[in-house]
């Protein structure tokens, strides 16, 4: 009995929450980083390390997206919490860190977020002022122009991958005539680190070895939200 009743109070109070659409664009800064683990030549089975093999890659750009979700304030306009689900497309331009030519990556984010609210102005139906912060998780691609070039001139990564990226995100959040949210923000992520192995022809010798690919990224947003 006591079960059934906090499902139908977790019912009634989803029931109450009010529900959004909205758009955000901003500021899109990545970073990408790998170090070999071990380079290994095939033919004598000989272990070589690289002393130029950990370089990182920092860009600059700009990002766009969409999301929905829904926001409660559950016992007072002063306190709330907000789910989010929201899609973000960007690009990042940057120069290749051995080759210096430009380069550009194209970013694709799907994300889940959870935040809670905090008002210190509320002007009931008119408008409320406060911040925001939350986290959450998302699937994350980089897709980049051209390969990453390590140690050698020939030796290449691509760094096209995926994986889970996490990410808090914190701001100033406002609320007009009881529709229309605007948040300003910052997305900072926990910096996701893959392990992946290369395997290439450098001077007629065959290499194989393992890095680690670390990417991250860091955003400021301005978003709009029609809550209804």
């Amino acid at each position: 009995m006591k079960r059934l009743l906090i499902v139908l109070m977790a019912i009634f109070s989803l029931s109450e929450a009010r529900f959004f659409m909205g758009f955000h664009a901003g500021y899109l800064g990545t970073e990408e980083e790998a170090i070999s683990d071990e380079v290994k030549n095939g033919n004598a089975f000989n272990s070589i390390i690289l002393d130029d093999f950990s370089k990182m890659e920092k860009g600059n750009g700009g990002a766009i997206g969409v999301s929905l979700g829904g926001e409660h304030f559950p016992h007072t306009d002063y306190l709330g919490v907000r789910w989010e689900i929201s899609g973000t497309y960007g690009k990042s331009f940057y120069k290749n860190i051995k080759t210096g030519k430009d380069n550009i990556s194209s970013v694709l984010m799907i994300d889940f977020f959870t935040d809670v609210l905090i008002n210190f102005v509320v002007i009931p139906k008119k408008i409320t002022f406060g911040i925001f912060a939350g986290g959450g998780v998302g699937y994350y691609r980089n897709k980049p122009k051209d390969a990453l070039v390590l140690g050698r001139e020939d030796l290449l990564i691509d760094d096209n991958w995926s994986s889970l990226l996490f990410s808090a995100r914190a701001g100033i959040t406002m609320l007009a005539k009881n529709h229309h949210r605007i948040d300003l923000y910052a997305r900072l992520p926990f910096v996701v680190t893959q392990k992946a192995n290369i395997a290439h022809f450098v001077n007629s010798d065959f290499f194989t070895g393992g890095y680690y690919l670390s990417l991250g990224n860091i955003q400021g947003l301005l978003s709009y939200k029609y809550v209804f």
